[in-house]
Parts: C-alpha cells; sequence; structure tokens
C-alpha cells in the first residue's frame, strides 16, 4: 500500500511526556505524527519534576535543554531532602543532593548535562510547542475510541469529545503512551506483570495533592527535592513546585481499612496539609487533587504486530528515584529513529524488533531499581535486597547474568571516592560498550545502504 493511503504514518495514543516526547522525535526525523490525547490540553497537575541526566541529553540533541531548565528554573534552588516533625518545627536532618547523587567534576567527565528540575505541567507545554513546530499534528479532547491492525497497517476511529464527532484513521504504525491503564495495552491483550518480591505489583494508595500557600519564608536557604514529614498523624511527603507558594502533598490510605480518595474531603487535605506545615493559622487552596497506586508493573510484550508501548503503558513503578517519566522519554527516544528509518525505506521492518528487545530489559532494571528506592530503611538509606532482581522464569537466565549489584548505600555511589569514581566509570563504560554493540551489529544487519543521515541520536 502507497503512503498516500495513508491519514499518518504514526497514531500516538496519548499526550504525556512520552507520548510527546515521542511526537517530537518523530517529527524532527520528517515522519510527523498523529497524536490524540483524551484531556483538553496539556496536565494541569505537576506530577513528575525530576529529570535525569539521560533525558537532559536527550532533550540536548533537540535543542530543547535550555528551554526545559527555563521552564523549572524555579526548583533549580532545591538542592535538600530534607526530614522534619513539621515544616515549621524541628528539623531532623537535612540531606544535601551531593550525597545522592553524582555531581560536579565526577558528573562532568561522563555527560555535558546536569540533571534537571521541571515540573511535568511546565514540562509538557515546551514538549508540545516543538513537536507542532516541526509539523506534529496533536489533538487534544480526541479519544481513540478502537483499532485494528492488518499487515499493512493500523484502522482507528478517533471521536472528539467536545462534539462527538467520530473519525477513521490509517496509520502505518500506532504507539501506545496512554498510561498506566492503556487500553490500547489492553485491547492488545498485552497483560502486566508484578516484579521482585511485589508479585502483584501493589506498593500502596496514594493521593497527590496539589495546594497554593505561601511557604517561601519557610524553606528560604533550605530548598528541598523531598520532605519527609515525621508529625504523628500527619505524616507525608511535601514536594516543591515552585519553592514559592505553589507545593504537592502525598498521603497514603488504605483501602482495607475501607479508607477511600472519596472520604478525604478539600477541608481534610487542608487540615491535613496545616498539621504536615506546622501552622494551624495558614492560608491553603487546594488546586488539585490526583489519587494514585503504587505499583511494580511491567507488560510482558512492548510490540504487538504494528502497535508499540511506550512509557507507564509498557512499564508502571513507584516514584522513588524519579525514574518513570524519564524511563518513557527514553522509550520514546529509542524508538523514535527506528520507526523513521523503516517508514522512510532505510531499514528493513526488522529493526523494529530491537526495540522490545533493547527497552524491555532495561525497563525490568528500571523498576526493579524503583522498587529498591521504595524499600530502603530511610529514604537516604542502603537500597533493601541488593541482589539481582526476583526475574520470572521466562527471562531469570537474562537477570542472573546481567544484573550488577548496587554500592552499598546511595552515599558512597554518590561521593567522589576513589573507589566511588573507579565503580562510575567502570559500569557507565560497560553499559556504553554494550549498547554500542548491539545496536551497532543490528544496524549493520538490519539497515540498507544508505546516504549520510544526521541527528539519529
Amino acid at each position: 500500500m502507497s503512503t498516500s493511503s495513508y491519514d499518518t504514518p504514526v497514531l500516538i495514543a496519548g499526550g504525556g511526556p512520552a507520548g510527546l516526547a515521542a511526537a517530537l522525535l518523530l517529527a524532527r526525523h520528517g515522519v510527523p505524527p498523529l497524536l490524540v490525547e483524551r484531556h483538553a490540553g496539556t496536565s494541569i497537575h505537576p506530577r513528575a519534576r525530576g529529570l535525569n541526566v539521560r533525558t537532559m541529553e536527550i532533550l540536548r540533541t533537540v535543542g530543547l535543554e535550555g528551554d526545559v531548565r527555563d521552564a523549572g528554573a524555579a526548583l533549580a534552588t532545591s538542592r535538600y531532602m530534607l526530614f522534619v516533625d513539621t515544616l515549621a518545627g524541628e528539623e531532623i536532618r537535612r540531606v544535601p543532593d551531593a550525597d545522592l547523587l553524582p555531581v560536579g567534576e565526577a558528573l562532568a567527565r561522563v555527560t555535558p548535562c546536569d540533571w534537571g528540575r521541571c515540573a511535568q505541567d511546565e514540562l509538557e507545554p515546551v514538549l508540545a510547542t516543538a513537536a507542532r513546530a516541526h509539523g506534529a499534528d496533536l489533538r487534544f479532547g480526541t479519544d481513540l475510541v478502537s483499532f485494528s491492525q492488518d499487515a499493512d497497517g493500523v484502522s482507528a476511529t478517533l471521536a472528539d469529545r467536545a462534539t462527538g464527532a467520530h473519525r477513521a484513521v490509517r496509520a502505518q504504525y500506532l504507539v501506545a503512551a496512554d498510561g498506566a491503564h492503556s487500553l490500547v495495552r489492553e485491547s492488545l491483550g498485552v497483560p502486566m506483570a508484578g516484579l521482585g518480591p511485589v508479585s502483584r505489583g501493589q506498593l500502596g494508595h496514594f493521593v497527590n495533592v496539589y495546594f497554593r500557600a505561601n511557604l517561601s519564608d519557610l524553606v528560604r536557604g533550605r530548598e528541598f527535592i523531598l520532605c519527609f514529614v515525621e508529625r504523628p498523624g500527619a505524616e507525608g511527603l511535601l514536594l516543591a513546585v515552585n519553592n514559592a507558594d505553589r507545593w504537592l502533598f502525598n498521603v497514603e490510605y488504605d483501602p482495607d481499612r475501607g479508607e477511600t480518595p472519596d472520604a478525604f474531603t478539600p477541608a481534610r487535605y487542608v487540615a491535613l496539609i496545616k498539621a504536615a506545615i506546622g501552622l494551624p493559622d495558614l492560608d491553603v487552596e487546594i488546586l488539585s487533587v490526583l489519587p494514585w497506586e503504587g505499583a511494580a508493573l511491567i507488560a510482558d510484550r512492548f510490540q504487538a504486530g504494528r502497535a508499540f508501548l511506550v512509557g507507564d503503558a509498557a512499564h508502571v513503578m513507584p516514584p522513588a528515584g524519579g525514574f518513570g517519566l524519564n524511563t518513557g522519554v527514553q522509550d520514546a527516544h529509542n524508538l523514535a529513529w527506528k520507526l523513521a528509518l523503516v517508514l522512510k525505506g532505510t531499514a528493513d521492518p526488522a529493526l523494529l524488533d530491537t526495540y522490545e528487545a533493547e527497552r524491555r530489559p532495561v525497563a525490568r532494571v528500571v523498576v526493579d531499581r524503583a522498587v529498591r528506592e521504595l524499600a530502603a530503611p530511610t529514604p537516604d538509606g542502603a537500597p533493601a535486597w541488593d541482589g539481582p532482581e526476583q526475574a520470572g522464569p521466562e527471562d531469570g537466565a537474562w537477570a542472573t547474568a546481567t544484573a550488577t549489584p548496587w554500592p552499598s548505600s546511595r552515599r558512597s555511589w554518590a561521593t567522589t571516592t576513589p573507589r566511588a569514581r573507579s565503580w562510575w566509570r567502570t559500569e557507565l563504560t560497560r553499559l556504553a560498550k554494550l549498547t554500542r554493540l548491539a545496536k551497532l551489529t543490528r544496524l549493520a544487519k538490519l539497515t540498507r545502504p544508505m546516504r549520510a543521515q544526521r541527528n539519529w541520536t
């Protein structure tokens, strides 16, 4: 079938960070996709805020590193993990990020980029604007109602949520970036399975409360990444959004005790936040509330015919370590250039098989690492069960062969002792060699003779 028979080369379901990154990267490679997202616009809830160095490297290649840093400038001074009785009360301990992450000279030796901080509601508009500028068609307020695939492509039905109008679309490939409860994944019949010690993948139920309150005087000089409140009855996690008057507060609830998010009224949220801050007369405005379930899950497959899973549609992990958004963007980066080469006729479609082969093992390691972070005795302490992940029988040999024990504590990993520097250099070199060798071997086998290409990073 000729390309003129298609409405779009790639249909992307979902307009979060992974979907928007896929749209941007495809468009930059000369393959403008159609993206549909059921919400009316980009996220209004900050959600994720941390961008690791690999994600910042990807943003650098598309010219957005500076734009993203500008968008997240309010978080640039957040350098601590705090432990407090209440925010206005006793400070129990503060841990600088240099004790948790490689920074400065140690980091500069292996990457030109630094860690980034940008709340998701600030990041998504940057990605969307850039994707549109490169020709991507982004349709917010649009549902993917149904789809089917055949040997030549994917046929989908879209619905405008405002008007109810339906539209049939024909695409060569489908990218599912529609989140942890992916309808595309469910339609494909691809199951999710729990990892490690959480065989069902369930790690707790939480409510993420986005609120407005002027706390600038309380945090000045000790701007934090995370603040753990330990006051009995007000336990929770505070996160900065702009270090002034916008914040997040995470609280846990227990369905086994009959608790539900609906039981948390706005008045109860306000009371919990005032107790956690330690200021009973504080003026608090609730902006939005997002219930979520902590889980550690991975899809059995990342590809089903002409459909590919990226981001939370492919893997769900607890927020400890801040890996979720980053892994999704990196999924999109891996897949986009391969789709572009195949769609341009430069590479054999078998190249697309390497997406799952490369990204699913990475997802297993990252999900495993996030669970270890969550299970650590303290948030800045040694991760629990430091041995190789507990893999299922289908890929246990891979896990045994490749799982690398992490250093005994995050502090020793992050510091600049000779031993830590040696481990960091050795591990990065090993991973780089494995990744480059695998990609070069596959490209040699699958890519036809081609003219010199640019920007396939």
